[in-house]
């Protein structure tokens, strides 16, 4: 419609790149007959008003920005966090005591340490102690007690010597022949370990060599045919090595006057917001309004800080709503929110992972007390798409961990089709939960869901037992005929749809692609044989759609000419809604279309679409979720090449 229209282009307006057009936006968004002053108010305008499906990957920069606004108008925001600074401060020396207890572990103390200086000085600075000021300071209160004791082994090392020092591990080369020399072993019997060297002998040769003199083991040294190899060596200045030197030191200046540059550059682009030192002590009176600004700044730049501010502001705000509000209103709220974060993934199609995060962030932090629910296909749906497995996996268990449960689900959601009863709520839960485990390959905990938590027949594990071990063509042939033999009173509607989506699975491992787009079609209609009817229901969109499209590109390379493929594309372009969700999920597959059809110039806009999808994703995917990246990193080598033939073919240079 055209207020939606509006609403858009409105949104995107927080966005321009003109700092005047963002300010006017802003100004105009964050009205009081937009935005209200109040906390809780302006959180539920902010997810119902500010939220469009065309900026969501924006979504968390702009909306951070009108929570924090709101701090602004708070009388502490220009307050310093510490009354007076360090330099009006008294500072006193604090005296560390001696403490019994370090004697007794002495045990625990290394063998060896290179700190021989510290070790002889401790020592020196322990004999010498008054005895009395010792139990003066011991007796103090309060104050910090030393741990810190002299190392209770003995040197191994002459401390006399020069290898007393500490070794030098910049310069490993120059001190070796005096830290390991033989001759500077510490041979004293009255000073050597009483764990390890009781009753070391030095070697017969070891002694004469450190008896020799320096000038008899120079002469020797040198007279050693070894020692005369090192002539062999010796290089000749021409003029050859003269001008491979000045071009080395030519080189050296301007990868110098390089990096100068490039530092005095990205010193120019920091926007310094305030400095934290004052002469030689730190200035601690730091205004609030000095962290939020840069905050508010970052978050505009990095997703991952977006997102993690967004749901520290969203949990805050929601926590804190029994302060504010009666019972009856905190239960309206509530449900207010939670209607209108189930509305967004509902409607969402580009399922921006930052964003995903930041809902299953913000549904995992709520207490008991004000958890809300969230649908459980649309959680499944929106973190398997978003590859963020793990949040939806926490979200779902966390919610079958709630003792309300959660709304009555019996009603038509987004994945529910129209001829088929709606599972009860616990049962939903496990069979989307179900989802989630198998799209990581946890076939183990799959095996339990569907044994324990939901009734199912024998025949099921022994298919997922032969999925577990890569066996899909065994896998196959029993989900084909539990399908064929299974009768409406003995199996449950949720185990004949893990048969149908199992049996798809397999049968796109194996390659079997003609049979793969038959059983696609018969289960959208066993009449209809038109691809436009996936449109007619989420569930064929978020279940079907993935491998019909695979399946018709695959068997147009095969070479099998599809019209009504064609015919697809074409409509499916013609509908605005349609062409996002080609374009934003499938244009890996667009591409190789193209490519089919000799189209190179749409083959290569759909390339760098696919790249710019690619890195979009990849930022977003969690650290500790390496199935997620190794399933992306799958389809990189594809998108390379394809990326590098599409360059090729598109040069008209090549051709010459």
């Amino acid at each position: 419609s055209a207020r939606d229209r509006a609403k858009s282009f409105l949104l995107r307006g927080l966005l321009d790149s003109s700092e005047s057009n963002r300010l006017k936006v802003f100004a105009f968004w964050n009205d009081e007959s937009h935005l209200p002053s109040e906390a809780v108010q302006r959180l539920i305008q902010i997810l119902s008003l500010l939220y469009s499906e065309a900026t969501e990957e924006q979504f968390l920069s702009y909306s951070t920005n009108f929570f924090l606004e709101l701090a602004s108008r708070s009388p502490d925001y220009l307050l310093e966090m510490f009354n007076h600074p360090l330099a009006e401060c008294k500072f006193q020396t604090q005296k560390l005591l001696d403490y019994s207890y370090s004697h007794r572990q002495s045990g625990f103390l290394p063998l060896f340490a290179n700190t021989l200086p510290s070790l002889m000085a401790s020592q020196s600075q322990g004999h010498t102690q008054d005895p009395q000021a010792m139990e003066t300071e011991s007796s103090g209160a309060g104050e910090l007690k030393s741990t810190i004791q002299p190392i209770a082994f003995t040197a191994t090392i002459d401390p006399n010597s020069q290898s007393g020092h500490k070794y030098n591990w910049l310069a490993p080369t120059l001190q070796s022949q005096t830290l390991f020399n033989p001759g500077t072993l510490y041979t004293d019997q009255s000073q050597e370990s009483s764990l390890l060297f009781t009753g070391f002998k030095v070697p017969r040769r070891m002694k004469q060599l450190g008896a020799t003199s320096s000038a008899s083991l120079s002469d020797h040294t040198a007279s050693h045919p070894v020692m005369q190899l090192k002539r062999r060596f010796v290089k000749g200045y021409d003029a050859t090595t003269v001008f491979f030197q000045k071009q080395g030191i030519r080189k050296r200046k301007l990868r110098e006057d390089y990096l100068k540059f490039q530092k005095a550059s990205r010193g120019n682009k920091v926007v310094m917001y305030r400095q934290y030192r004052t002469g030689d002590l730190p200035d601690i009176q730091i205004k609030h309004s000095e962290l939020i600004r840069p905050l508010q700044a970052l978050a505009q730049r990095d997703d991952k800080v977006a997102r993690l501010l967004f749901a520290t502001l969203f949990t805050s705000i929601f926590s804190d709503l029994n302060k504010y509000l009666t019972g009856h209103e905190v239960d309206l709220t509530k449900t207010e929110v939670q209607q209108t974060i189930n509305g967004i993934l509902k409607i969402t199609q580009r399922y921006s992972p930052p964003f995903i995060a930041a809902i299953m962030d913000i549904s995992l932090k709520q207490d008991s007390s004000l958890h809300f629910y969230l649908e459980p296909t649309l959680v499944s749906t929106s973190c398997l798409v978003s590859c963020q497995q793990l949040a939806g996996i926490m979200v779902l268990e966390n919610q079958l961990l709630q003792s309300g449960g959660g709304p009555d689900t019996s009603s038509r959601t987004k994945r529910a089709r129209g001829a088929m009863q709606a599972p009860n709520e616990e049962t939903a839960v496990w069979i989307e939960l179900g989802r989630l485990y198998r799209s990581i390959e946890d076939f183990d905990t799959l095996r339990g869901i569907f044994g324990s938590q939901i009734g199912t027949q024998e025949v099921t594990k022994r298919a997922i037992e032969a999925e577990e071990s890569n066996d899909h063509l065994s896998a196959y042939k029993i989900y084909k005929s539990a399908l064929e033999s299974a009768e409406e009173g003995n199996t449950t509607q949720e185990e004949q749809d893990l048969w149908e989506q199992s049996l798809m699975i397999c049968l796109e491992n194996l390659g079997k692609w003609k049979e793969l787009e038959c059983n696609i079609l018969s289960s959208m209609s066993e009449t209809d044989t038109d691809l436009m009817q996936v449109w007619r229901d989420d569930y064929y969109v978020e279940r079907h759609l993935p491998r019909l499209i695979r399946t018709k590109v695959k068997l147009l390379i095969a070479g099998r000419e599809d019209a009504s493929f064609d015919q697809f594309i074409h409509s499916s372009f013609q509908n605005d809604l349609y062409r996002t969700i080609l374009e934003t999920h499938y244009s890996d597959q667009l591409a190789l279309y193209y490519l089919v059809k000799n189209n190179i110039d749409r083959a290569k806009h759909y390339v760098q679409h696919t790249v710019e999808n690619f890195t979009r994703v990849w930022s977003g995917l969690p650290d500790l979720q390496p199935y997620s990246k190794a399933s992306k990193l799958q389809g990189l080598q594809m998108l390379v090449e394809m990326s590098e033939f599409v360059n090729f073919i598109s040069d008209r240079e090549n051709y010459l």
